[in-house]
């Protein structure tokens, strides 16, 4: 019941009302037809990320040897990066290829993501996440990577199978952010319902969903990705990147092989060896076939995730809540003391005194427009991000009731 119930969710009825010209679908499948995917964060940050150039010339080439027919890559920011691999993908006979890269060092909007087909598209659509962008520490550079998810519809010999390349948001050491990854996956997931972006997707199509996700398959978010969309993880991730699918009403997709790929160091000029990446590669190998009418479905306890999700919301909202105090407070102090150090910079006589009471106003000075951010910018944002994850939460069961038959009621006894 949770699978037919996964589905519904994600999709529901707003595919009622499609495009008229679309590509029929076949009625059977090819025999032995397989569909290699591909997917990977490239590190492709400059500044940050070692011997870029060198790795940015030899990704394609390592990447070609694996012969995908689906390439998904993140982290592949720079603009040059992002035509050097189009150019190398056509080159190469993909059909589709499509780059979000940025001019700048991460400039709002562009997301980072790369993805290339030897099948065609149908329709398609890069769709940015509205939460994510408001970071509560600076260094958390994610809220400047206007990051989001692409969908396209791919025309294949065994039908129109749907796929989605995501980059979420990542936690760090002096931050948790799993409540905002929920709510990307909320966002993402009511993109589906709505037919994709734009209509990309549709209900009855096969659906692969992969990228780097930035958690691992028992964290409440992914546990609430396979929930709302149908996927199924199982085995196919490799530390936060992962590949994960679902049968259409017609096809099955199976992963009928999965591999850690991309492993090997590239050797620089001067002997030294540096990873392809600060990731490893995932390849998963698809069978496509019809799908068999009493094929077990992937079934999963749907209270439970939503009990997980909501409790982890639960959760940051209390911590955010308490954050917003404390550093109301702290505004007001430290923009106290560094009134109150001003005053010290005149009264002291020796040059060496007033240095350093304007030093340690300046300090209080920042904490002061720091935690005046975090108080009255960053918690609310934050609060009103776990409001509408809590509401579209509530719309992931109601939904399936209309859709139940109504149980007869016991008789009474005496």
């Amino acid at each position: 019941m949770w699978v037919s119930a996964c589905v519904a969710v994600a999709f529901g009825a707003a595919h009622a009302e499609e495009p008229a010209a679309r590509t029929p679908q076949p009625s059977h499948a090819p025999p032995g037809f397989t569909l290699r995917v591909v997917t990977f964060n490239a590190f492709g940050i400059e500044g940050l990320s070692p011997a870029i150039d060198e790795r940015m010339e030899t990704i394609p080439a390592a990447i070609f040897a694996l012969k995908p027919d689906v390439v998904l890559v993140q982290e592949l920011w720079r603009t040059r990066d992002a035509k050097l691999f189009t150019e190398r993908f056509h080159e190469a006979g993909f059909a589709e290829v499509r780059s979000f890269g940025s001019p700048h060092l991460y400039d709002e909007g562009r997301g980072g993501l790369f993805v290339a087909s030897r099948y065609p598209f149908e329709d398609e659509a890069f769709v940015r996440f509205v939460d994510g962008t408001y970071p509560h520490i600076p260094i958390h550079v994610d809220w400047r990577g206007g990051k989001g998810f692409f969908t396209a519809r791919i025309t294949t010999p065994a039908g129109p199978i749907g796929v989605l390349n995501a980059h979420m948001q990542a936690s760090y050491e002096t931050g948790h952010y799993e409540a905002t990854r929920i709510a990307q996956i909320t966002q993402l997931s009511e993109t589906l319902r709505a037919g994709g972006a734009n209509g990309v997707l549709r209900a009855a199509d096969p659906l692969i969903v992969g990228g780097d996700l930035n958690a691992l398959p028992q964290d409440p978010s992914m546990r609430l990705l396979e929930l709302a969309t149908g996927v199924h993880i199982g085995e196919s991730y490799v530390q936060t990147d992962l590949l994960a699918a679902r049968n259409g009403e017609r096809l099955r997709i199976t992963p009928a092989k999965t591999k850690r790929v991309l492993l090997d160091p590239l050797r620089l000029p001067d002997g030294s060896a540096v990873p392809l990446s600060d990731h490893e590669g995932l390849l998963v190998e698809y069978s496509v076939g019809e799908l068999d009418a009493g094929q077990p479905a992937h079934e999963i306890d749907g209270d439970a995730v939503l009990a997980a999700v909501r409790a982890e919301l639960a959760a940051d909202r209390r911590r955010t809540s308490w954050l917003r105090l404390g550093t109301a407070i702290g505004a007001v102090l430290s923009l106290a003391i560094a009134v109150r150090s001003s005053r010290w910079i005149r009264s002291r006589p020796r040059r060496r005194e007033r240095a350093l009471a304007l030093a340690f106003s300046l300090w209080c000075t920042f904490w002061c427009m720091w935690w005046a951010y975090t108080s009255i910018v960053f918690a609310p944002h934050q609060l009103a991000m776990i409001r509408r994850a809590e509401s579209t939460l509530a719309s992931y069961v109601s939904p399936l009731q209309p859709s139940e038959a109504p149980r007869p009621e016991a008789p009474s006894t005496p």
